[in-house]
This record gives structure tokens, C-alpha cells and sequence, in this order.
């Protein structure tokens, strides 16, 4: 908790505590279901990503990396690196308790910040939840590395882990553009013939990067991701030159038909909402399985929330619904 990135973090949580601490006997609480502690949180992720608006990508990176030591992560989980076929990736395993399945991880952060690092509080959770091992994949970002180069790194990972354990002990998981990779991962093992995981846990996922969709305004007052003036920046660095409206960009665009099942769940105050509702629609309309939670008035990602009851038993449930598909 020392490095400058933990020490401006712990000073805009004061700000966010002192902001809510006056505002809210005035005005009531934002959302009708915010607790103080929720609130403050909040606002405090929303005062963090203004911040931190025309900063460079080094500082971007680091500060994402830096909010991970304010998180309370669960003991008795290791962490390893580890070389998938040439790609980054981190191992986090429950200490004396493997059940055989895995958990392959895509972090969020917009496809240009984030690592395993900074989302260690979720794949620790899941790695104790879920009592098996979690692989998560440092995979290249945007702007050095626009796509395909994330989905060629997942594909070269999930390939790696299945050559290991086979595929049906496998689940992807993901939150935010890291759901959406998760999806786009699904479909390009789809095309290509080759055997799907068990089942995918998707967590606010980001499938269009348009962000046309009305939840981004309509959530924008609310979610801290209205706060962060580079998400659409962020996705065009990520699209390059294929565009956000390429499916391996945008997989809501994509034929989502022949997939295996999904578990999405989106926060009803967030600015995804709209894409988390739209996917579920779409696979169902194909004939697949799409289960959809609303987690109500919760912002984006809320499993990252780890002092909220809402929040720990989402993860909760994401994680029996992953062993159960991969039948431990």
C-alpha cells in the first residue's frame, strides 16, 4: 500500500467518503437500494476514472493495477506465473484443493489497461470458490496490440490449458471487455471446428463497442464507467483498422448460434446493461442457453465489490454455476 498509485487511491476513497458523507443526508441516496458504504465506493470509482481522463496509457495502467491493492483478496490462494505457448499468464490455485477443472480468465480494462494482477480479488474468489484453478491471461492490449491480437493470445491459452486437461473441464470467464473476448473466444472456436469449454461465465460484458445502446446514457449519472471519458477512444484503438463493427470487435455482431452454455450477469444501474439484456436475447433466439441476472441497481462489474453481500453472492453463484458445469 505504499506505491503512489495506492496512496492518490486511498486519497480520492477519502474524498469519495467526505462527498457522500455531506451529500447524502441532503439529497437521499443516488440509487433507492445504496448503503452508505456502496455509495461512497461509488462515488469514489467515479471521482478515480475522471481523474484519471487524457492521462497516458503507462499512468492508465498503473493506476488500474494500483486499485488492486485496496481490494481484500481471500488467503489461501496461490499465485504463479506461467508461459502458455508464448503467452503471459498467471495460475491461481486454492492451496490443498484442486478438483481437476480450470478456469480460464480474460480481465476487463477496456482491451488497453488491466492484467492479472489488478483483478486478482476476482480470480482468487473464484479459484477458492469454485475449488479448482484459475488461469488468467496477460494478453496484449490495445493501442501497441489492436485486435485480433487479445483473441489470437486467448485462443493460443484455452488451446494450451485443453491440450492439458481436455475441454469439457474447462469454463471461461470474463468481466467487462474481458467478457466480451470471452464471447468472441466462443465464436472463433466455434468456426474453427475445435472443442468448446463447458460453459462461459460473462460479467458486464463489453460485445458492442459502438456503445450506442440508450444504457449508456440512460446509467451514465450512476456507473462509474459514465465518468471515464476514454472508453470510446479505448475501443478504437482496440478495433484498429478492422472497425467496431467487425464481429471479432463487436461479438454481439457475430452469428451466436452453436455455443455452449452462458451465464451473464450485468448490474442494473450500469452502462452495459442494454448489451448484457441484447446478448442474452440473441443466443436465445439462436437456440442456444443463455442465463441472464439483473443485479439491481448494482454498477459495472459488481462481483468486483467484495464487501457487498450483492456482489460476493454473484461471484458466488457464478462459481457453483462453473462447477457444476464442468460436473465437479
Amino acid at each position: 500500500m505504499n506505491t503512489p498509485n495506492a496512496v492518490q487511491a486511498l486519497d480520492d476513497l477519502t474524498r469519495g467518503v467526505v462527498e457522500t458523507s455531506l451529500k447524502r443526508p441532503v439529497d437521499g441516496p443516488l440509487r433507492p437500494s445504496w448503503g452508505w458504504r456502496y455509495e461512497a465506493v461509488v462515488r469514489f470509482l467515479r471521482r478515480r476514472f475522471s481523474a484519471v481522463h487524457g492521462s497516458s496509457i503507462e499512468a492508465l495502467r498503473a493506476s488500474m493495477d494500483g486499485l488492486s491493492e485496496l481490494d481484500v483478496r481471500p488467503g489461501k490462494v496461490d499465485h504463479a506465473p506461467v508461459d502458455a505457448d508464448g503467452v503471459r499468464c498467471e495460475w491461481t490455485q486454492p492451496r490443498n484443493e484442486d478438483r481437476g477443472h480450470k478456469v480460464l480468465y480474460l480481465h476487463g480494462g477496456g482491451y488497453t489497461v488491466g492484467s492479472p494482477r489488478s483483478h486478482r480479488g476476482i480470480t482468487a474468489r473464484l479459484a477458492r470458490q469454485t475449488k479448482g484453478r484459475v488461469l488468467s491471461v496477460d494478453y496484449r492490449l490495445a493501442p501497441e496490440h489492436p485486435c485480433p491480437a487479445a483473441l489470437d493470445d486467448a485462443l493460443t491459452a484455452y488451446r494450451w490449458l485443453a491440450s492439458r486437461v481436455g475441454a469439457s473441464n474447462i469454463a471461461v470467464a470474463g468481466d467487462s471487455a474481458g467478457g466480451g473476448l470471452a464471447l468472441a473466444l466462443l465464436v472463433a472456436l466455434r468456426d474453427l471446428g475445435e472443442p468448446l469449454p463447458a460453459g462461459a461465465f460473462l460479467m458486464s460484458p463489453w460485445v458492442d463497442l459502438s456503445m450506442s445502446m440508450p444504457s449508456h446514457q440512460s446509467n451514465a449519472a450512476y456507473d462509474y464507467l459514465g465518468t471515464l471519458g476514454h472508453q470510446g477512444e479505448w475501443g478504437a484503438a482496440y478495433a484498429g483498422e478492422l472497425g467496431v463493427s467487425d464481429p471479432r470487435v463487436s461479438p454481439l455482431l457475430a452469428d451466436l448460434s452453436g455455443l455452449p452454455p452462458l451465464l451473464i450477469h450485468v448490474g442494473g444501474a450500469e452502462c452495459l446493461l442494454d448489451e448484457a439484456v441484447a446478448l442474452a436475447r440473441k443466443v436465445t433466439e439462436a437456440h442456444g442457453s443463455a442465463t441472464l441476472e439483473v443485479l439491481t441497481d448494482r454498477v459495472h462489474v459488481p462481483h468486483a465489490f467484495s464487501f457487498d453481500p450483492v456482489g460476493r453472492s454473484a461471484l458466488r453463484d457464478g462459481a457453483e454455476w462453473i462447477a457444476e458445469r464442468c460436473g465437479a
